[in-house]
């Protein structure tokens, strides 16, 4: 079985890297399902892709929270809008593709706008003068 769950966060994590470069295949749910695999399969693996920059916060805010930084929804969002406008400027699409692709993203961005934000609330003790971070997640903001 961990064979198996080993396999499949690989391929997962291939297809998220891939998502990176190609505008319909998206990033995030391929590394979040990665992460479960290689958490059934490899703790050592888990751990590894935790530790990758950029992706790494994500995942953790994700695994604790089940909810996203506001700079993380943002740049999905941009990232979706950025990708779809070059498709459509430079990738000469016939019309039912080009009308696929902006449905798709659209629902997409849905998607993205409907997963829980996080607030995280920065106080300052006045005895210690050490930053802590209070995180709430809001759904949906």
């Amino acid at each position: 079985m961990r064979s198996l769950y080993f396999s499949l966060g690989s391929a997962s994590l291939a297809l998220g890297i891939l998502g990176i470069f190609l505008p319909l295949l998206p990033t995030t749910p391929f590394a979040l399902l990665a992460s479960a695999c290689f958490a059934r399969s490899s703790p050592a693996f888990a751990r590894r892709l935790r530790n990758v920059r950029g992706i790494g916060v994500l995942l953790s805010d994700w695994e604790r929270h089940r909810a996203l930084r506001p700079e993380a929804r943002r740049l999905a969002l941009l990232g979706m809008t950025l990708g779809v406008t070059a498709s459509l400027a430079y990738g000469s699409l016939p019309a039912p593709a080009a009308v696929a692709l902006v449905a798709l993203a659209a629902l997409g961005a849905q998607l993205v706008q409907g997963l829980p934000v996080l607030r995280i609330e920065a106080s300052v003790p006045l005895r210690t003068g050490v930053v802590e971070e209070r995180v709430c997640s809001v759904p949906g903001s």
